[in-house]
């Protein structure tokens, strides 16, 4: 499952949108059994879920995950598929995500990589820079990665100076370093890669990795002047650019519009937003813009970043 931001915004739009709020809990449960290592479990939940709505892709592709770590190989490759069918294309997460390796060995995994290569291949065609959109789907392979030895280290319990967190963290550095003199290179010959330009994967790719251009925030504020432009044409994600906007905003000292940046809380047991504008509003803009309360947003955050929290309990011990 491995959870990019890019699929987290998935599931939080998804989760926005008109479903029944007993599809959306279970959903949500469903996930957060997943984080707990209950894989059987949270198939179950998962299948409970897609009785009641039509599943998002995201969800189907996160029941797929769950399925393979439960060793359930043939609900595995339905969950892929009905995924691809609804809408699932991102080949490079795909191939970085360690939650499908029990899958490698299966011929039918041959056949799920064809079918969204074939897919991928339609639709390159009719976009304006096919090759820019696959170096982008290259590039995002790598930079996912890396962020996901890290995560998982830290969720292990290694201190930030451990040898292999140092080594893990030198090495998400490296990668931002490498990708962002090519973002450079491209923004500053073809500008924003929007949907017409790259796909809306393409464009979610170079959206990603510009969130990790922290070293240069000049330049993030300059992607984002254009972004806004695509916005308006509906040739970027909304959410997207609500991301990139409060990340710009945290980089030069301004407060966020949408609290999608987070710090640990002072007892640090659990995250909250960064600084924002109007607090007592921030759920009405996270809305209008397709993204879950931040309330959901925290709980998704203790959850994928848990070694990072202390527990209450220790805090008493001490």
């Amino acid at each position: 499952m491995k959870k990019t931001l890019f699929t987290t915004l998935l599931l939080l739009f998804a989760l926005s949108q008109g479903f029944s709020q007993d599809y959306s809990t279970l959903a949500k449960q469903a996930y957060k059994v997943y984080e707990d290592k209950e894989y059987v479990k949270s198939v179950e939940i998962f299948e409970q879920a897609f009785k009641l709505a039509k599943p998002t892709s995201s969800d189907l592709y996160n029941a797929a995950c769950s399925a393979s770590l439960a060793n359930q190989t043939d609900k595995a490759f339905d969950f892929l598929g009905q995924a691809i069918d609804a809408g699932y294309s991102n080949l490079g997460h795909l191939r970085a995500d360690t939650d499908l390796s029990p899958l490698y060995k299966d011929n039918r995994w041959k056949e799920v990589i064809a079918k969204i290569e074939k897919i991928q291949a339609d639709e390159l065609a009719k976009l304006k820079h096919p090759k820019i959109a696959k170096m982008l789907d290259s590039m995002v392979v790598s930079d996912q990665a890396v962020r996901h030895k890290y995560i998982e280290l830290m969720n292990q319990g290694l201190k930030e100076n451990a040898p292999d967190r140092v080594n893990a963290g030198k090495a998400m550095f490296s990668a931002d370093s490498s990708n962002m003199i090519i973002l450079k290179k491209i923004f500053k010959e073809y500008g924003f890669m929007g949907i017409e330009e790259v796909g809306k994967q393409g464009s979610g790719n170079f959206w990603l990795m510009m969130q990790h251009c922290d070293r240069d925030p000049k330049f993030q504020e300059e992607v984002l002047s254009e972004m806004k432009k695509h916005i308006e044409r509906k040739n970027a994600n909304p959410s997207n650019y609500a991301y990139l906007i409060d990340r710009v905003n945290g980089n030069t000292g301004k407060p966020q519009v949408y609290g999608t940046q987070m710090k640990l809380n002072q007892e640090g047991s659990s995250y909250e937003p960064l600084p924002v504008i109007e607090p007592e509003n921030l759920n009405k803009r996270r809305a209008e813009v397709g993204l879950g309360t931040i309330e959901e947003y925290i709980g998704i955050m203790n959850s994928r970043y848990k070694g990072s929290l202390k527990k209450k309990t220790e805090e008493k011990s001490q």
